[in-house]
């Protein structure tokens, strides 16, 4: 018998003195081991949810972007003669700059091949 506990876990507290010493200890080992099989176990059960291109998923939505953008220049620039929706306050929370800056800004860079919108393999605008 005192061969066997010697080979166990418990067998470090089997020749302690002091027989309450040993119970408690034991008793905290035998705590945090049950944590640690919990964890373990909670950690190898946890279904993941990926996202994303995997294949079998449905595809993506249809999101009209042009619709997106003509929302955005009719509410901050006004659009096919309108006023604009926001006024001057809305316009530098939402850009972070005053719209004269904005536009002196817009007017250098808007005829740069890289800023120049253009229609990609697909025939849509990029």
């Amino acid at each position: 018998m005192e061969a066997m506990l010697s080979h166990s876990l418990w067998g470090g507290f089997v020749n302690i003195d002091d027989v309450e010493v040993s119970a408690s200890l034991a008793g905290t080992l035998s705590m945090i081991l049950s944590v640690q099989a919990r964890r373990r176990s909670s950690r190898i059960s946890k279904k993941r949810n990926y996202r994303g291109s995997v294949y079998g998923r449905a595809p993506n939505r249809h999101r009209d972007f042009a619709l997106g953008l003509q929302c955005n220049l009719r509410g901050y620039f006004g659009f096919d003669g309108a006023p604009p929706v926001y006024g001057e306050k809305d316009f530098e929370h939402r850009f972070r700059v005053p719209r004269a800056v904005f536009m002196r800004i817009y007017e250098a860079v808007k005829d740069r091949p890289y800023w120049r919108q253009r229609v990609n393999v697909t025939e849509k605008p990029q």
